[in-house]
């Protein structure tokens, strides 16, 4: 081989190996911001995307005011779980059965119960953990449900065996909400849980941060990929598989999905596809006009919470599918 061939070669693989290693850089760098808790000065019980929306701080605003109005009924409350202590809220308002609240990656309890009033005109009591690596709680990984969803199980044994309540509902968003799909789809899933409510579900994470991405301009490969890989030498976990879509023939207690027509992240045709892949007799699907993704409420305060109550109402009789 003449040598100008083999200094070509030369230069092409080192070419290759220097964009490949860069690249790895980038993948790297997002896992960081993603999955780690890099300082407790993030993620905290405090606006971790304070500035980032407008109806996010308005989310945030609102939750903060109805802790407030409640906190006499609030007690601080911890578990443990996969080696961590997690921490939470309980409020306590004399009732016999509680839900369990989840709100997004980056958000802590103060902020999950904003979401509580509808539950609590309906006669529920109401639990709002810190997830691992947040709020309160131990731990430097969120694991997007992975981890997380054998926490819940946690805490739901909690909420009924420590704290007496004698049956629960949860109610997620986005990450809250894979996760208690990945909990009551679990063989450990307990059978005093009622019902679950769903906020911004996705079929899968995976599409979610490839989305993200392409909507920012850049190309996914071979970043997205990188990151997959580092998610599974670090966590185990392979994201492509592991989904709330792969999980819905075995969804069966009753659920309400909510969602937005305006969520550009987990597309309202990925929402009808997640509603028609669900095994539960008892499902219902509620859409809003407008939202952002995980902001609903703020935007429509009263339709959302009347599907909650509706959906409560309802698990005390016969129901059938229902799309409104």
């Amino acid at each position: 081989m003449p040598f100008w061939s083999k200094m070509l070669i030369a230069a092409a693989a080192f070419l290759a190996l220097s964009g490949v290693g860069m690249t790895f850089v980038i993948a790297g760098i997002v896992f960081r911001r993603i999955f780690v808790r890099t300082s407790p000065q993030i993620w905290t019980r405090g606006n971790s995307e304070e500035g980032t929306s407008a109806d996010h701080d308005a989310m945030h605003e609102a939750a903060v005011a109805w802790h407030a109005a409640h906190e006499q009924f609030a007690r601080e409350v911890s578990i443990q779980s996969g080696g961590l202590r997690l921490t939470g809220q309980y409020f306590d308002f004399g009732f016999d059965r509680c839900v369990v609240i989840l709100s997004g990656r980056t958000e802590g309890c103060v902020y999950s119960s904003g979401f509580s009033e509808p539950y609590v005109q309906s006669g529920w009591n109401v639990l709002t953990p810190d997830s691992r690596a947040h709020g309160f709680s131990e731990g430097r990984y969120a694991t997007m449900g992975w981890k997380e969803h054998e926490d819940l199980l946690r805490w739901l044994a909690f909420a009924h065996d420590e704290l007496g309540n004698r049956e629960v509902v949860l109610h997620g968003v986005c990450v809250g909400a894979a996760t208690c799909v990945y909990a009551m789809t679990s063989d450990a899933a307990p059978d005093y849980v009622r019902g679950l409510t769903v906020e911004g579900l996705y079929q899968s994470f995976y599409e979610v941060l490839r989305r993200r991405i392409q909507n920012r301009g850049h190309r996914t490969f071979p970043v997205l990929q990188e990151i997959w890989l580092l998610c599974r030498i670090r966590f185990g976990v392979n994201y492509r598989r592991f989904t709330p879509l792969s999980r819905m023939g075995r969804l069966t207690l009753p659920v309400l999905f909510i969602q937005s027509k305006e969520d550009v992240s987990s597309l309202p045709a990925d929402c009808e596809a997640l509603f028609r892949a669900c095994a539960s007799p008892r499902k219902r699907l509620v859409w809003m006009e407008s939202g952002t993704h995980s902001h609903i409420r703020i935007r429509h305060t009263a339709a959302y919470d009347g599907a909650v109550k509706a959906f409560l109402a309802d698990l005390s009789r016969d129901g059938e599918d229902e799309i409104v």
